[in-house]
């Protein structure tokens, strides 16, 4: 009995274990039963009111598509493509970012308006065009008027003219007649007159032909008696000491200035363009019928010496000779212009310069009928521009139009006296070679080395031909 006891406690005891896990697993369950049940309600309920929200945005979507002029079954893409074309069609000129609806419709509507106030505005203009075309109408009506009137007038006075014109026609006439034989009678005096006239022509033209020969006849003598030669020179050299200066006959009374230079001749010289001159001077200093001159150039073995005559082609005693220059003045040899220093030079020889043509073709001053000499520079090259060759052309022709009297630069610088004071050192293909040469050291006597060319040959005295007891 004992064990059978025993056996019904140990299954009850299990039996009450059992029941108290199975209470305890039924309690859980039905909480978290409960709390299942609670949150599924509360999401149907959630789903819920999403599916409402979401029909009305359907709604108020499809009733949107409709207010903007679409199907409620139309699509965003439909919606897109109709926004586009309709933006292209009737806001191609809207500006501002972002468009919709409604913002085209404001600007439509602004664009409406200032449209129509345009259109007021121009009906205000047109009724204004309107009232003054009837006020003209009404002033050109008036004329008209006055027009007839005048035109009524001008009948009456063309009547009376006509019958007047009839009168001064038949006076015409006659006048007519008499006019046709005073001019058959002038005809005839005149035929007359005109073959004396042609008489008259011809031997007019014969004396023209005359003079022309006369002119290059005198032409020629003046050629002949053109002042450069030295039969009437400027002046004569009256002292010349040891010194480098000399005196000459010429002073401030015979309008000489400092600076003058002369070329200087032999006294026996008849031709200065002929014969080569012996040196040059340069006047510093003056009185009134005589100066100091200067040797600016001389030859040791021909001495300038009393009574040489100098001459210079820019100054005469009592007056100022003319000259006109051409281009290509190069005095040093240096390939440059050097026209400013040659008018400087002549004017400071009591030249005068009236014109002169630089190395670009450009015309200065004016050739005047004063104007006796023309300086010829160098010839333009291949190289030169037309407007320099053309100038140059254009003054040979005046040359000879106007009978000028024509010298080289060379020729100038050498009957002027003229000699550069500082030597200029070239290094193009015109160098001289001598200015490149070894020079021995100043102030140091020069020493022979000895040495002798194979050339030289030592030369005897000449053996006397016959024996002599000497």
């Amino acid at each position: 009995m004992a064990r059978e006891n025993q056996g019904l406690q140990i299954a009850l005891i299990v039996f009450v274990m059992f029941t108290i896990i199975l209470g305890v697993t039924t309690f859980m369950f039905s909480k978290e039963y409960s709390k299942e049940k609670g949150l599924r309600q509360a999401a149907e309920t959630k789903a819920g009111e999403e599916s409402a929200a979401a029909k009305e945005l359907q709604s108020e979507n499809m009733q949107l598509k409709v207010v903007v002029g679409h199907a409620e079954t139309a699509t965003l893409d439909s919606v897109t493509n109709q926004f586009n074309t309709d933006m292209l069609t009737f806001a191609q000129n809207y500006k501002d970012a972002d468009p919709n609806y409604r913002l085209i419709c404001q600007w439509l509507f602004d664009e409406v308006q200032r449209k129509n106030k345009a259109l007021s505005d121009e009906k205000d203009r047109v009724q204004q065009v309107k009232d003054q075309n009837a006020s003209l109408e009404a002033a050109k009506e008036q004329q008209i008027q006055q027009l007839i009137a005048r035109a009524k007038k001008a009948e009456t006075d063309l009547a009376k003219r006509m019958a007047e014109f009839g009168q001064a026609q038949i006076k015409l006439q006659k006048v007519n007649k008499e006019l046709e034989a005073a001019q058959a009678e002038i005809i005839t005096k005149s035929k007359s007159e005109l073959a004396k006239a042609d008489a008259n022509v011809k031997n007019m033209e014969k004396v023209v032909k005359n003079k022309d020969r006369m002119i290059e006849q005198y032409q020629g003598t003046i050629e002949e008696l053109d002042p450069v030669r030295v039969d009437q020179p400027d002046g004569v050299i009256t002292y010349a000491g040891r010194g480098d200066t000399v005196s000459i006959n010429l002073g401030r009374a015979d309008g000489l200035s400092r600076l003058t230079n002369f070329a200087v001749y032999s006294k026996d010289m008849t031709d200065v363009t002929t014969a080569g001159r012996k040196g040059a001077i340069e006047v510093i200093d003056l009185d009134d019928h005589s100066a100091v001159a200067q040797i600016i150039d001389e030859d040791i073995s021909d001495p300038i010496l009393p009574g040489d005559k100098i001459f210079t082609p820019l100054w005469k005693p009592g007056q100022r000779e003319h000259f006109a220059l051409t281009d290509g003045m190069d005095i040093d040899g240096d390939g440059r212009s050097d026209i400013d220093e040659l008018r400087n030079l002549i004017t400071s020889n009591g030249g005068i310069v009236d014109f002169w043509l630089d190395d670009e073709g450009n015309k200065n001053g004016e050739i005047k009928k004063d104007t006796k000499y023309l300086v010829e520079g160098e010839r333009p090259t291949d190289g030169s521009t037309n407007e320099r060759i053309n100038a140059r052309k254009w003054i040979l022709g005046e040359q000879k139009r106007l009978n000028l009297r024509t010298m080289s630069l060379d020729e100038l610088l050498n009957r002027m006296g003229y000699k550069r004071k500082v030597h200029v050192v070239r290094y193009d293909t015109k160098a001289n070679p001598a200015d490149f040469r070894a020079k021995a050291p100043e102030g140091v006597p020069r020493v022979s080395s000895g040495q002798v060319s194979d050339l030289f040959q030592k030369r005897n005295p000449p053996k006397p031909t016959v024996s002599s007891a000497y």
